[in-house]
């Protein structure tokens, strides 16, 4: 759960906002705008370009050949003593 006040005071005015939006609305009616507005997010974000030097790449990711040879490891030791 969230503990700052604030981010949670926001989410609570999100709420507010949408039921207060959708008060009225039929669920069918419903499911069209959260259609609608999820098309706009999507294409908001498609519009936004990441600064390439922010972006940290495989830097914390385990090297393929290292964790190809703990997988087989695990499955040998599984192999010879059992389900352990």
């Amino acid at each position: 759960m969230i503990k700052e006040p604030n981010i949670m005071a926001e989410i609570h005015k999100i709420r507010e906002r949408f039921y207060r939006k959708t008060k009225n609305i039929s669920h069918v009616e419903l499911l069209n705008l959260i259609r609608t507005q999820s098309k706009n997010v999507e294409e908001e974000l498609s519009q936004i370009r990441p600064n390439p030097e922010l972006v940290v790449r495989k830097r914390y990711k385990v090297p393929e050949p290292e964790a190809m040879k703990e997988i087989h490891q695990i499955r040998e030791h599984v192999g010879k003593y059992g389900n352990k």
